[in-house]
């Protein structure tokens, strides 16, 4: 999405949007959507039919004609970890100018509106007992951090493979990201033979093509060769 004062706001770029259009029509194409919220949450925000959609980092998905698929979300140790957190959690969340973003399964801090010594405080909490113990993320100006052991999109992109009995083969799978977490996916991507596209300004990984904003993403994914008989999944971007 673009990038929105209150996370709770974001939607999907309207070129995103229109490409997965696009790309959802084409015959033989397969296209997925990969989030860290959840599948309910990023099916209000996205209509359009026929896509799958990975919610958690692809701990959960919703595949087009079939339903909902979980594996590895570990309630209670969410519950469990979720509990130790709250403390620093509030602390964070009396910070000014930052948000913390609850999916129940992780939570998202986000900083972009936060001066330095906000930021530095941020710093400081995450790096102490219990938030230093979780598993964490980086994104542009945002940090997520996970109660479940497991939330690797890489893990999340191959469940999504077995769950539609897709095999990759080299440049059939297209993959782009903005954050630490996808950069997991796209090096499994790129090691299948397939493209990683950065949206940012940096690179998340080596051999990945770089889009400066959503709109120019789509403008790049509608000019690669061969994606209406292959697979794309578009994550970051809802």
């Amino acid at each position: 999405s673009d990038i929105v004062p209150d996370p709770a706001t974001a939607r999907i770029n309207s070129s995103c949007e229109q490409m997965i259009q696009s790309l959802s029509k084409a015959p033989g194409a397969t296209v997925a959507v990969l989030s860290s919220r959840r599948t309910a949450d990023i099916k209000g925000r996205i209509k359009v039919p026929g896509i799958h959609i990975g919610g958690c980092s692809g701990l959960e998905w919703i595949i087009a004609g079939k339903g909902l698929f979980r594996r590895n979300l570990d309630p209670e140790r969410i519950r469990h970890n979720r509990y130790r957190a709250l403390p620093a959690l509030k602390r964070l969340k009396n910070i000014y100018g930052v948000i913390v973003e609850d999916k129940y399964w992780s939570v998202t801090i986000h900083f972009r509106r936060a001066g330095k010594a906000s930021a530095e405080q941020v710093g400081e909490i995450l790096n102490t007992k219990p938030l230093h113990n979780f598993r964490k993320y980086s994104g542009p100006d945002a940090v997520e951090i996970q109660f479940s052991r497991f939330g690797n999109k890489a893990s999340g992109l191959r469940f999504l493979c077995e769950l539609i009995d897709y095999n990759a083969s080299p440049g059939s799978i297209t993959y782009s990201g903005d954050d630490e977490n996808d950069a997991s996916a796209m090096k499994w991507v790129l090691d299948q033979g397939g493209t990683a596209i950065t949206v940012g300004r940096l690179p998340l990984v080596r051999k990945s093509i770089l889009a400066d904003s959503p709109a120019d993403l789509a403008s790049k994914v509608l000019k690669l060769p061969g994606l209406t008989s292959s697979s794309y999944c578009i994550s970051n971007q809802a």
